[in-house]
């Protein structure tokens, strides 16, 4: 018998638009364990809006980069 699932971990749909995601809601779940207690939204970003995307994270987070720099090596990324 399938339970509802009481875990809550859903990353605000506001913040993924604004950030140029795409979203998809599946006519249906192949889940057979879990009963959503929300319909299921999937969320993708097109490869070609990956760069904006960072970019506008990099903004958002300006402040906290600035109080708490990256010491480590560089990041790399292959856009």
């Amino acid at each position: 018998m399938s339970r509802p699932c009481n875990i809550a971990v859903q990353p605000t749909r506001n913040s993924h638009m604004s950030l140029g995601y795409s979203l998809f809601a599946p006519a249906r779940s192949r889940q057979t364990h879990l009963l959503p207690n929300r319909p299921l939204l999937i969320t993708y970003l097109q490869h070609s809006k990956i760069q904006n995307a960072r970019d506008r994270l990099k903004s958002m987070a300006h402040s906290v980069l600035d109080e708490y720099p990256w010491r480590g090596d560089p990041l790399q990324s292959n856009l």
